[in-house]
């Protein structure tokens, strides 16, 4: 990790200073600040850092380069999704292009993947979860049909992959939201949009974190306290009623998730907004 010029500043003078007690450089010990050697020190310094700067900006460059070209990881994958294309009328079919399998005419704006993460199973199944769009939303099934053939050509033979494409995990909260009176006008919006807008960004086949629900309706202006009595998330296959109290947090099944859509248990039926007294 490159250094800071005064690290490197520093690290110099130590040594002269160790160069001096042996005898050497005794000459170099004018107190002023626009000494010339002193030019040179942060000079020499500033060079060092910018160098190590570059190496760590190459280094970096390498690293992700190098994960994407490694056959059959799973970043390697997940590049490889992520750039699948799709045509309802025209079929893209994948060739051997100097004994690799790509694409004979690139076309970015066919490729629909915009969620892409890629695990093993611990019966050594790859995984591969996926949607499309943004906020993303699940494939139609010619969609995942056309990337299931892809995944046949581009793997390597014996590789056992499951491609997970569902609708959005479902989240319901009931909660009580105190707030400044002279936002009763905007606050119960502004505060839905706001989970929403935390759930949308959350990390594709990521967890959903009661403590980052309670930062974000904290973050709405207005918004003075909250308490949650319940989380409860889902799977879209799984009925309301049987939904899973979150203790902590919900790792998604459909890898993104959004609020309830159940009809009396959305987030407008559900958040109690009261105004604080003090």
């Amino acid at each position: 990790m490159a250094r800071a010029i005064s690290e490197i500043q520093a690290q110099m003078n130590t040594e002269l200073a160790a160069q001096q007690t042996a005898g050497k450089l005794t000459n170099l010990t004018s107190a002023s600040q626009v000494a010339v050697y002193k030019l040179w020190i942060y000079i020499i310094a500033v060079a060092i850092s910018v160098f190590e700067q570059l190496q760590d900006v190459f280094k970096t460059e390498i690293e992700d380069f190098a994960a994407t070209i490694a056959p059959a990881t799973p970043s390697w994958v997940k590049d490889k999704v992520e750039k699948f294309q799709y045509d309802a009328n025209t079929p893209q079919v994948i060739q051997l292009v100097e004994f690799v399998p790509e694409y004979v005419t690139v076309d970015e704006d066919k490729r629909i993947i915009t969620r892409c993460s890629v695990k093993t199973a611990n019966n050594k199944t790859v995984n591969v979860k996926v949607a499309k769009d943004d906020p993303p939303v699940q494939l139609t099934t010619p969609e995942q049909n056309a990337l299931e053939g892809y995944l046949d050509n581009i793997l390597p033979a014996g590789v056992q992959r499951n491609v997970i494409n569902l609708v959005s995990d479902k989240l319901w909260i009931d909660a009580t939201i105190y707030y400044n009176g002279q936002y009763a006008a905007s606050i119960q919006a502004d505060v839905i949009a706001a989970i929403n807008a935390y759930l949308v960004a959350l990390p594709f086949d990521g967890i959903v974190k009661i403590s980052g629900i309670e930062d974000t309706i904290q973050a709405v202006e207005g918004v003075t306290d909250i308490v949650i009595d319940e989380v409860r998330a889902r799977a879209n296959t799984i009925a309301f009623t049987s939904a899973s109290t979150v203790a902590r947090y919900w790792e998604t099944v459909a890898g993104y998730c959004i609020s309830e859509t159940t009809a009396g248990q959305t987030l407008q039926d559900t958040l109690t907004f009261t105004v604080a007294n003090n």
